[in-house]
């Protein structure tokens, strides 16, 4: 009988090893799509900035951040970055019932 349990525990100690290394495939894949995910946007919106000034294909990093500093800290682009957050947090928001019309089952138009 101790056997068995022998057998079962040591059976339960492989799955638990398996799981484990699932798990830590699974976050290395996770990670992997974060970071591809962040160099994609990086580049697109460095793609943005040099459309828009072609003139920052001559700069310095550093000139760079300095320019996108100098320009973001202005009260304007303050506004207009938190406008923007709040357009997206109230696109976001689920419609209530409150606001949806209730359904008529009766059509006007038959009469």
């Amino acid at each position: 009988m101790n056997n068995k349990k022998l057998a079962k525990i040591e059976s339960l100690d492989e799955q638990m090893q398996k799981i484990t290394m699932q798990r830590k495939q699974l976050v290395l894949e996770y990670k992997e799509q974060e970071s591809k995910a962040k160099m994609r946007r990086i580049t697109k919106r460095g793609a943005f900035i040099e459309s828009i000034l072609p003139e920052t294909v001559s700069l310095t990093d550093a000139q760079v951040k300095t320019l996108l500093e100098a320009l973001l800290i202005s009260g304007y682009a303050r506004s207009q970055l938190v406008k923007i957050a709040q357009d997206e947090n109230e696109a976001a928001k689920p419609v209530s019932a409150k606001t949806v019309p209730a359904a008529d089952d009766t059509d006007e138009d038959e009469e």
